[in-house]
């Protein structure tokens, strides 16, 4: 059973969304009851997995999946795309408020505050797996990504010029400000009651 870093950042992702929903709702910040949370938390999850491989498979791995179809399955290859997650994620929340009776503008807001923190892990993974290079650079923050036989089983798309030239390490930049930065910033807004939508659109604009 090979445990990949990329696949451990999901998992704390998820984990960590639950906890701090759960305290939302002990703080009084929510009326979302336990079960809800543990809900809502399984929907986007499910959603974000498919979405995002599913996404990946059509935006950036297409020769893959028209050589074998069956390559969409194969998700211990690697491969998710941030693009159809999102939109997986968004397609669960909708099919919980459904079910819940709820506005789906009003899951969003409840769910715009534990996401940042996982955008964050997410990144993290992508710096394990050497993806999402930056420029290049000669300043010291420089980082020279490689791409020998193993990265590229766990990467196809990284390239051997990774290794001759440093490049700007831009995930870890994201991971600052997507998951530190953007955390902060939105659940201080949510701390205290907003105009329905008004929590997940401070997310998005600052995303």
């Amino acid at each position: 059973l090979a445990v990949r870093w990329y696949g451990l950042a999901y998992l704390a992702a998820f984990t960590l969304a639950w906890w701090l929903g759960r305290r939302r709702t002990a703080r009084g910040l929510s009326d979302f009851s336990d079960q809800e949370v543990s809900d809502v938390i399984f929907y986007g999850a499910v959603g974000a997995v498919l979405g995002g491989r599913i996404g990946y498979t059509l935006f950036y791995g297409f020769e893959f999946l028209q050589a074998d179809p069956l390559y969409l399955l194969r998700v211990w290859e690697g491969g998710m795309s941030f693009h159809g997650g999102l939109i997986g994620t968004l397609l669960g929340f909708a099919w919980f408020a459904h079910k819940t009776g709820r506005r789906f503008c009003a899951v969003c807001d409840f769910v715009a505050p534990l996401t940042p923190t996982g955008l964050g892990l997410g990144r993290l993974g992508n710096f394990a797996n050497t993806e999402l290079p930056g420029r290049v650079t000669d300043s010291a923050f420089g980082v020279i990504f490689p791409c020998t036989p193993d990265v590229q089983a766990l990467n196809p798309l990284c390239i051997g010029a990774y290794e001759s030239v440093a490049r700007y390490p831009s995930s870890l930049y994201q991971a600052f400000a997507e998951g530190v930065v953007l955390f902060v910033l939105v659940w201080w807004f949510a701390s205290r009651p907003r105009p329905v939508g008004a929590v997940a659109g401070v997310f998005l604009l600052g995303y």
